[in-house]
């Protein structure tokens, strides 16, 4: 398939290639007239609602005749800082949600080398990111990457109608950029509270021998002999796993549209991309399609999950039909975290769990299941939220990776393939490993390797917990589950061979059209 270049960054015309976007971008997006409400959220704490929320803020724009999704975004002209907070958003110690207006001509003229994003905190303090790169994507989106002084990053994508953004913070708080029935929020994250595996007692990697998801798949799509694959040394180039995103129709409703979901599942793409970029592992992700899907977001993840590999099911036949035609590797559909009915934050097929074996055969379990925000349990009243990192997560267990082996059920596709968590008070948790259940743990967008430090403490244990190692073994088996090949290389397994951890260049990856 023919698709357009990629738009990578090229520093010698960055500013140039700016200073037309942004002139674009001014006078595409000027505030529409009209009274824009304020302090919905004036009284909210940790335990909300992000669905009734949304619902809320459109229900009452109607009633003034004033609906906010239709308002053009983040056009308020660079006075030295990313955001400015609402007037009814008063920082206070025990707010949890800050509406605010954006300028992304703040950013604009940062996207660029020694560049930085100022945002001024909740709490009263100031943060700095340092410009490292940006992503153009084909759709209009694009995304902008930076670091403190600390070595926290933050990731932040700009759409016509949305922003969603991680501001991580050196003492392990996360703020997030989000945006809800065409509103901008920041929005404050506890240190504990993410969906853990141990709430519900299930785990969110099932095994590809499941026989409800057996019985579902197609004779075309018989898995053959499974195959092992090693580690030997050498060198191989970047691959490339090719991505198409599902989402629901009420997880668009609860963002504000279309357009403000697909901005989202760019985020979620750059997120993860980013992830493998902190940890060395050599391959990105493409998003090569989005599709909207007509399927509710309150059903359990691990039956969704079945539903969605089957056939049988004609909610996703179009999805299905999109992953042929587009040649994507794997497939996610992505919607509103519900609490308990979804029982985590998401589902995905441990290929190769327990040294079964990885292969190219195994494409037909290339589906994951995933929870997007925050919601409140009504069996217990505390707020949970689902971690940046959770597509990244779920795709994880799609390249054979393992929990942490305290939270693991089953082997990952080598001995080493688990995440790592470091249980002192103080310690942190990887992409693929969770916190103690009583414990004050950091979530990190890193994958476990013993070579990757946070904070100059290993994330890894040498030959134990290694997702990094492995993953530049499986990525491109992966990348190779519709194309038949391995980026160009004729033999899946001699491209294999010779494949060991090679850092990401710090460069912005391709892009692929999203059509």
């Amino acid at each position: 398939m023919n698709f357009p270049a990629s738009r990578r960054d090229r520093p010698s015309g960055l500013a140039l290639c700016c200073d037309a976007r942004l002139a674009r971008g001014i006078a595409m997006r000027n505030y529409a007239a009209g009274a824009v409400l304020l302090g919905l959220l004036a009284g909210c704490s940790a335990d909300w609602n992000s669905a009734e929320t949304a619902g809320k803020v459109i229900a009452s724009a109607k009633a003034n005749n004033t609906d906010p999704r239709s308002a053009n975004f983040a056009t308020l002209p660079d006075r030295g800082e990313l955001l400015a907070y609402a007037p009814d958003s008063a920082m206070r110690a025990d707010r949890r949600a800050y509406e605010v207006r954006l300028s992304e001509a703040h950013a604009f003229k940062a996207a660029r080398e020694g560049g930085r994003i100022v945002v001024p905190g909740p709490d009263g303090g100031t943060m700095v990111f340092t410009y490292r790169r940006h992503i153009e994507h084909a759709d209009g989106n694009w995304t902008w990457i930076g670091r403190d002084a600390g070595g926290a990053d933050a990731v932040i994508t700009f759409g016509e109608k949305a922003v969603f953004g991680t501001l991580r913070q050196s003492d392990g708080e996360i703020l997030r950029l989000t945006t809800l029935a065409g509103r901008a929020w920041l929005m404050r994250g506890d240190r504990i509270g993410a969906m853990g595996p141990r709430r519900n007692g299930r785990s969110d990697a099932l095994t590809p021998q499941d026989e409800a998801a057996e019985a579902g798949r197609s004779q075309s799509e018989s898995p053959g002999a499974h195959s092992a694959i090693t580690m030997v040394a050498g060198d191989g180039p970047a691959a490339t796993v090719d991505v198409l995103l599902g989402y629901t129709v009420g997880y668009a409703r609860a963002l504000g549209g279309e357009s403000e979901a697909v901005t989202r599942l760019n985020n979620l793409i750059d997120v993860a991309n980013q992830a493998y970029a902190n940890s060395d592992v050599n391959a990105q992700l493409r998003l090569v399609g989005t599709v909207a899907v007509d399927y509710p977001d309150t059903t359990a993840n691990a039956d969704t999950l079945k539903r969605l590999t089957g056939s049988t099911e004609r909610a996703f036949a179009g999805l299905r039909a999109a992953r042929e035609s587009h040649a994507a590797d794997l497939v996610a559909l992505v919607r509103s975290f519900r609490a308990p009915q979804n029982e985590g934050c998401g589902a995905a097929w441990l290929i190769g769990g327990g040294g079964a074996g990885f292969d190219v055969s195994r494409a037909p379990y290339g589906y994951a299941v995933v929870g997007d925000g925050a919601d409140i349990d009504e069996t217990d009243d505390l707020s949970y939220f689902c971690r940046e990192e959770s597509l990244a997560h779920e795709f994880g267990h799609s390249m054979g990776q393992a929990h942490d082996r305290d939270d693991s059920r089953q082997a990952g596709v080598h001995a080493y393939a688990y995440g790592y968590r470091e249980p002192s008070n103080n310690g942190f948790y990887t992409v693929m490993a969770y916190a103690l259940p009583d414990g004050d743990q950091i979530a990190i967008p890193y994958f476990a390797s013993p070579h990757a430090t946070y904070e100059d403490r290993p994330t890894g244990v040498m030959n134990e917990a290694d997702n990094v190692r492995s993953m530049n073994q499986t990525i491109p088996i992966v990348a190779a589950f519709r194309t038949g090949d391995l980026d160009g290389a004729a033999d899946p397994s001699a491209a294999l061979a010779g494949q060991v951890r090679a850092p990401m260049q710090d460069a912005a990856p391709a892009v692929r059209s999203t059509d």
